[in-house]
């Protein structure tokens, strides 16, 4: 069965995939870049579909963009909150490298954080 995020940011089942708005699946997307290096995108998405083989539901995914020539990095999750701490963890290893955050977007780039 197919998932989404309710405004809450918690799980629910779907009734109708025609219901579904495939552009609140974007959690978070930020966009690195560094003077003369390409630009890398690092993108955190729920996932409709469950994507574990077996146990905890995997809902949660995050992707980076435009680094590896070999293939695009990519974490999957069984919680927003661990999405979002290795999303957190990504951005310092490359800021650590010198790129700068040139915008970012997403459902999560207004939230504020609560205590």
């Amino acid at each position: 069965m197919l998932k989404r995020l309710n405004e809450n940011f918690e799980i629910v089942d779907v009734e109708n995939r025609w219901d579904m708005d495939n552009n609140a699946n974007i959690l978070l997307q930020t966009r690195l870049v560094k003077e003369g290096e390409e630009s890398i995108l690092v993108s955190s998405v729920f996932l409709p579909l469950d994507h574990a083989y077996q146990g905890d539901p995997v809902h949660f995914e995050t992707m980076v963009f435009g680094r590896n020539p070999d293939g695009d990095e990519q974490y999957r999750y069984t919680t927003l909150k661990e999405m979002c701490e290795e999303h957190i963890d990504i951005l310092d290893k490359y800021l650590n490298q010198g790129y700068t955050i040139k915008n970012q977007s997403g459902r999560l780039a207004s939230v504020e954080q609560k205590d």
